[in-house]
């Protein structure tokens, strides 16, 4: 048998064969396991591990996901198999279920249960035409019928219904499976079949299969004019046919996950509680982005894929990744298409979906332009796009996408040539419509046009350039929201020819007409006390609805306004948003309410204000400083944010678009692949919902222009422009109001829990970023001899008595010491911080720590002294199995390298915390490793050659492969070592080989290792480097290193003793035996097998990345 993820019979012999296969000695795999699998007739596929053998790799369809540690196992006469598949003998009468092995806790059914039947007992009746009953089980079987689970639909009212003996059809529905198409000759005809057990709400007949029922049920047929299919919402069935292909194999080829994340977020579906055999859509998807970045320099994927990822990623608001793809597209772009090996159906998708996305200025725009007009067809079908096969057919679907680049390309008409083309393609593309409102192009291949696609690609079209839906009409009046509405969904519930082509270009042209949510009036002014109604409204397909009692009310402010029941009163004077939830979909509109009329006069609004402004243009640089000054509302925009940028005096330039007026020149800064953003009191102005020119500013905001590249690039807030002004980015610096004070009475209790605690705990405020203790306050920690805890912003510093001593003797000179840990907003990551190599991902915020004294004149100045101090970060949400893995490790940024650089660290498993040491404070973050090889799964390295890989000490070999038991040779293994040394040449001590020659891949590394005394030549003249390193070679090496760079001193005694425990401890050499005897006993390296260490054996790929692991585990333990 075979049981799937779900624990789902996939097979089952009884059912198939009436008890048994038989399994021949000249089966591919003879009489084993994985021969019994191939004779049953189940499709799967195979691999094979050199050391274990064959095994199935993929059953039914259903592959092993390595990475997540999921995957096929099988039980042999109900016991856990101890071999694989291919080695497993098998004999007459054996039982062998194979099942998806998911968390390795799976409950396995043994053959006997397996095959057990069940039984219920219910009572059914079967009502038609005008009450008329055509069958009661109480009349044909004098009390109820029995239904078993064997039946082809089980316990369900499906199987009810066969059960009883009455006669029906089956159709199939891809979303909800079987269903009666008629019963008792009755056919769902306008009107259908629904059903209700024990008396409950009546249910669509598609429905029968999935309903479980239970003995003693009463069950009810019943054929109502009430409609079935059609009933249900169109959205809602398109989505429920990607949900149920996503239920059948997760993220796949014929899946597309990522791109149809994208529709659905676009159509403003709610996803979040998909999941795919434990793991979330969204993880999945996230997942799928970071191996084709990763696959980018071995296996890219094409740019189509690419661009589908950056729309992912842009959806689920992954800026890392993001900013990752900006930058691969960019690359590709440069490169050109012309011989990259995409196609160019697939360079249409990419520059078509990034113009969707607003974001086609990271591609050349001349080149998109010269590669859509070369490829279009002007002689058979002019103005077109398609393909040549035989002759010339046109390619709907490429000819839209490229029409709308287009479009992208000159959005202002300027483009003579480019405006024919559009001109002419609209009305080709009128011109296809037919009688029923559909759109099928002439000159296409026969048989093969999706008119359901093609009519919502035409709506999209339409959309864009702004074409009312109801001015194309067919010679029978229909149009395309008619067709899509009326004909899209089939009999059985599929859409259209069933393509995923037909499921997402429905979504999307579905949503875009029938999902305009909104609130009317978007804005209003009233004044304290009064009211005003305000309504929620739909735009929908058949017009424009009032849902206003419908939806839920929401008040950002309720001090200042409430809403009942779409009533809004004002109560107290500023400016608030109300807010409109409806089936997910969130509508907003601004309330300002102004002071109430008084005796003396009425209120009007300031003729001026004072606001602060500043500047940040490309990679983050201010150029205009923060300044204040006074806006009057005499300017041209009155009191705007571009009335700001005018009233401060800098340069500028002014350009409009269909949304208003904005700047595209500021302070000599022209847009050049990007532009003009701004920002008040440290909200987007896209989140404003205005241009600039339409943006209302108040006293005492603050005003931010800063240049982007897209709309959706986060924008510096005003805390970071004061940070960049200080030049504090590489060191925090507390300034007034963002620290907190430890009180005297604060202090009194910390050292009054200490006495129990067994440490002296403070915490600053959580708004705060630094906490601020005197020098007498320090003395009285220090005279505790109590640990010192100080919590700030979440990150917990923790010093030990002797390094509080360190600080504390020279109190006479520091009035303060300020503990510093900020959070760095989204703008700071994005514009000071390198992108993360696609091997290393963050997990949860990046922490800029510093401790710093204060003189008696308020100067800061880092404090350097730190023997003994540990940090203490928790390990965020969705990042526990990899800190228990071993894959979470702490890190600091290397802001000259722009580098990440391991630091080490303990994951406390019960409390999700992990501590580290530091010896000095700068950026530090939690990173996981993401790399991975397709050969080192299950491997006994495979956590540490992946740690390894993902900080760029060690590289794969090929095509994402490690080659883990390969040997090293001494330049390889001195080559790693080196580069993670950090050392340089030490030309003072440089030797020369004859056999390393200068321009050797490896001789740098060579020289580094011998000029610093980590390694010598194997004789005066040679090095040998493609020699084989020996195991006794690395520890040397290693233990040579760890000189270097701290105490590895060890025990003559201790080291003669553990190298008396191996049998072939003679056989060590004696320069190796000090070497051998410390890392033994510091768990560097173990032996092989029980009692040998095999000193002149050679290490494998995988023996040298787990001491070089292990190496740094100890240096920063």
């Amino acid at each position: 048998a075979v049981i799937g993820p779900e624990g789902e019979v996939l097979y089952n012999s009884a059912n198939v064969t009436g008890g048994a296969i038989t399994v021949t000695d000249d089966n591919q795999w003879g009489l084993t396991a994985l021969g019994a699998l191939d004779s049953s007739g189940v499709e799967y596929e195979y691999e094979y591990w050199e050391k274990w053998g064959y095994f199935p790799s993929s059953i039914a369809g259903i592959d092993n996901d390595y990475e997540n540690g999921k995957g096929w196992n099988f039980t042999f006469n109900g016991e856990s198999a101890m071999a694989l598949a291919g080695n497993q003998e098998i004999q007459e009468g054996n039982a062998i279920i194979y099942y998806y092995m998911e968390t390795g806790e799976e409950v396995v059914p043994t053959w006997d249960e397996l095959n057990s039947v069940e039984e219920v007992t219910v009572n059914m009746a079967v009502i038609g035409h005008d009450g008329e009953m055509l069958y009661n089980s109480a009349n044909v079987t004098g009390a109820a019928i029995t239904v078993a689970d064997d039946n082809q639909w089980g316990l369900t009212a499906l199987g009810a219904l066969d059960a009883s003996g009455i006669e029906f059809t089956i159709e199939n529905c891809p979303v909800w499976g079987d269903y009666p198409s008629s019963i008792a000759g009755i056919e769902n005809d306008g009107t259908s079949w629904k059903f209700s057990v024990n008396d409950g709400e009546w249910n669509d007949a598609i429905e029968a299969g999935s309903t479980n029922i239970t003995s003693g049920d009463e069950i009810l047929w019943q054929y109502t004019s009430d409609e079935s299919v059609e009933s249900l919402e169109l959205g809602e069935i398109a989505v429920e046919i990607l949900y149920q292909k996503y239920q059948e194999k997760g993220i796949t080829d014929q899946f597309d996950g990522v791109y149809v994340l994208y529709i659905l977020d676009k159509a403003g579906v709610d996803f979040s509680s998909w999941e795919y055999s434990g793991e979330k859509y969204t993880d999945s998807v996230i997942a799928a982005v970071e191996t084709d970045i990763i696959n980018e320099s071995t296996k890219p994927v094409s740019i189509e894929e690419l661009v589908h990822d950056l729309a992912a990623m842009k959806a689920l608001e992954q800026s890392d990744l993001y900013n990752q793809l900006v930058e691969l597209i960019e690359s590709r772009d440069a490169e050109g298409y012309n011989d990259s090996g995409d196609s160019q159906y697939e360079v249409f998708e990419a520059y078509d979906l990034l113009g969707h996305l607003g974001m086609l200025d990271i591609v050349d725009g001349a080149q998109a332009r010269e590669y859509i007009m070369s490829r279009m067809n002007t002689e058979d079908v002019p103005y077109t796009w398609g393909f040549v096969f035989g002759g010339y057919y046109v390619d709907y679907t490429s000819t839209v996408k490229c029409l709308r680049v287009l479009n992208y390309l000159d959005p202002n008409g300027e483009d003579v040539e480019i405006q024919e083309v559009i001109s002419t393609v609209l009305e080709w593309i009128e011109n296809s419509q037919l009688p029923d409102g559909s759109f099928i192009p002439e000159g296409g291949v026969s048989g093969m046009d999706c008119p359901v696609a093609y009519t919502a690609y035409t709506i999209d079209v339409m959309d864009a350039f702004d074409i009312e839906y109801d001015s194309w009409t067919s010679e029978e009046g229909k149009t395309a929201v008619d067709y899509l509405v009326n004909n899209s969904i089939n009999g059985n519930g599929s859409i259209g020819k069933g393509y995923m082509s037909d499921v997402l270009g429905f979504i999307n042209a579905y949503y875009m007409m029938d999902n305009i949510f909104y609130i009317d009036p978007a804005a209003e002014t009233i004044k304290v006390g009064d009211s005003f109604e305000i309504n929620a409204m739909l735009k929908g397909i058949d017009g424009i609805e009032e849902i206003t009692d419908g939806v839920v009310w929401t008040v950002a402010d309720e001090s200042i306004a409430e809403v009942n029941d779409g009533v809004v009163t004002g109560l107290m004077e500023g400016e608030t948003m109300v807010q409109a939830t409806y089936n997910g979909s969130v509508a907003s509109a601004i309330i300002t309410v102004e002071p109430e009329s008084t005796g003396g006069g009425s209120w009007e609004a300031p003729s001026e204000v004072k606001v602060s402004m500043a500047v940040v243009g490309p990679e983050g640089k201010v150029v205009v400083e923060p300044m204040t000054f006074e806006v009057k509302d005499t300017e041209e925009w009155g009191l705007a944010a571009l009335a700001a940028l005018i009233a401060s005096g800098e340069k500028y330039h002014l350009t409009q678009w269909k949304w208003g007026w904005y700047p595209d020149m500021i302070a000599g800064v022209y847009g050049n692949g990007g532009g003009w953003s701004y920002a008040i009191n440290d909200v987007n102005g896209s989140e404003l919902d205005a241009c600039s020119d339409a943006a209302p500013i108040e006293e005492d905001d603050k005003i931010v222009f800063y240049y982007a590249y897209t709309m959706q690039d986060t924008n510096p807030l005003w805390s970071d422009i004061k940070k960049a002004m200080s030049g504090s980015f590489g060191g925090s610096a507390a300034v007034s109001g963002e620290a907190d004070t430890v009180s005297d009475k604060d202090l009194r209790n910390a050292l009054e829990d200490a006495e129990s605690a067994g440490q002296v705990s403070l915490e600053a405020e959580n708004s705060k970023i630094a906490l601020t203790t005197g020098s007498d306050q320090m003395d009285q920690v220090v005279d505790s001899e109590k640990c010192l805890e100080v919590t700030v912003q979440g990150a917990r510093f923790l010093l030990s008595p002797e390094c509080l001593g360190l600080m504390g003797t020279d109190s006479s000179d520091y009035e303060n010491i300020q503990f510093m840990a900020e959070k760095l907003s989204d703008w700071e990551i994005e514009n000071n911080i390198a992108p993360f190599n696609g091997k290393l991902r963050l997990a949860g915020d990046i922490y800029e720590l510093d401790i710093m004294s204060e003189d008696s004149d308020g100067e800061l100045q880092k404090v350097c002294d730190l023997t003994d101090c540990t940090i203490v970060i928790d390990i965020p949400e969705g990042f526990r199995q990899a800190a228990e893995a071993g894959t979470l490790m702490a890190y600091w940024y290397d802001e000259e390298n722009e580098k990440w650089q391991y630091t080490g660290g303990v994951c406390d498993a019960e409390n999700m915390t992990m501590s580290f040491k530091v010896k000095h404070f700068s950026k530090y973050a939690l990173l996981s490793s993401t790399a991975s090889f397709d050969d080192v799964f299950g491997h006994w390295a495979q956590k540490e050659i992946e740690f390894m890989a993902a900080n760029d000490y060690v590289n794969g070999v090929g095509e994402n492969a490690f080659d883990a038991q390969s040997s090293i040779t001494r330049a390889q293994f001195v080559a790693i070592l080196a580069r993670m040394s950090g050392l340089e040449v030490d030309y003072d001590n440089m030797k020369t080989f004859s056999d390393v020659g200068g321009d050797a891949w490896y001789s740098r590394e060579v020289n580094i290792a011998v000029s610093n005394g980590i390694v010598n030549g194997v004789d005066a003249e040679r090095f040998d480097p493609d020699g084989l390193v020996t195991r006794e070679q690395i520890v040397t090496m290693i233990k040579r290193y760890l000189d270097i760079v701290g105490d590895s001193q060890s025990d003559e005694t201790v080291g003669n003793a553990i190298l008396s425990r191996f049998a072939d401890g003679g056989e060590i050499s004696t320069w190796a035996e000090e070497a051998v005897a410390f890392a033994v006993n510091e768990e560097l390296v173990k032996g092989r097998g029980a009692d040998k260490f095999v000193p002149g054996g050679n290490a494998t790929r995988a023996e040298a990345a787990v001491m070089l692991f292990r190496m740094l585990q100890w240096m920063f333990s």
